[in-house]
């Protein structure tokens, strides 16, 4: 039996799990309508999600396309309020470290009442610090 691939295993689902919970709980926090937690490929270039609330499957995206990939080339927290607004927008895609290893993506604060929303300076903050847990567990 080949015990490295078993316990590979085990650990990756145990990954999909916690990532999974992050992000729904993370849409709950923020009051974000998704929430999707992107994983840089650096051999292909390119971004891929497993864990996106409200989707199925993987998702994939060049690395330098979309808002979330212009996250990916600087490094830094990019808060748009109108998304459908912004030139970088891709409609594919509905801690810091020296190295950029993937993105959390909130989209569509929406407030209490159904109304929409934006998200503020503290909702930044509060994203670094669930970035800089996830990024402790990859």
């Amino acid at each position: 039996m080949d015990t490295d691939r078993a316990d590979r295993k085990r650990k990756s689902t145990e990954l999909e799990f916690i990532f999974s919970h992050i992000m729904i709980e993370g849409t709950k926090l923020f009051e974000a309508e998704t929430a999707t937690l992107f994983i840089l490929d650096e051999d292909k270039n390119e971004l891929w999600s497993q864990v996106a609330t409200g989707t199925k499957g993987i998702i994939k995206v060049k690395a330098v396309k979309g808002i979330i990939g212009s996250c990916i080339q600087t490094g830094q927290i990019i808060n748009v309020p109108d998304a459908y607004k912004d030139k970088r927008f891709n409609p594919e895609v509905g801690g810091k470290t020296d190295k950029v290893l993937g993105a959390i993506q909130m989209v569509n604060k929406i407030n209490k009442d159904g109304s929409p929303s934006s998200f503020g300076p503290d909702d930044e903050t509060l994203l670094t610090m669930m970035a800089s847990h996830v990024n402790s567990l990859l």
